[in-house]
């Protein structure tokens, strides 16, 4: 019976803990955010031209650099559940353009996010595929 008690009292601190809420909209906007990690690949400055970068806009646009070009297009973020895109970029050839190709990707594969330490944590069909801190 004392271990029922405790579990029962305990229950609600680790439920509290372990549930985190999606971001709005409002919470989004007005950052910068920088590309840490992509599909769990570490993205360090040295090694690009530009690291990958995104902002969410009031007007429910998103826009950015990809590494090389600029990108932009529609989002919107209801109940918890994230839809970008169709994006549409520059056309300026660049070395690496893989890792541009693959950001866009995951970008428009992004389907739900949360806030967590700072980062922005975006997922796709439940996996964490991009990871961005803010500038």
């Amino acid at each position: 019976m004392k271990k029922l008690i405790i579990c029962l009292t305990l229950y609600p601190f680790f439920m509290s803990n372990s549930c985190m809420e999606a971001p709005t909209s409002s919470e989004l906007t007005g950052t910068n955010w920088i590309v840490k990690t992509l599909y769990g690949i570490d993205l360090l400055p040295a090694d690009y031209q530009n690291i990958p970068t995104v902002s969410f806009l009031a007007d429910g646009q998103v826009s950015g650099i990809g590494s090389c070009n600029s990108f932009s297009g529609p989002y919107s973020l209801e109940e918890g559940l994230l839809k970008i895109g169709p994006l549409a970029r520059t056309k300026k050839y660049c070395p690496n353009m893989d890792i541009e190709d693959q950001f866009l990707h995951a970008l428009q594969a992004s389907d739900s996010l949360q806030l967590k330490d700072g980062n922005l944590e975006l997922y796709g069909e439940q996996e964490l595929i991009l990871i961005l801190s803010a500038n």
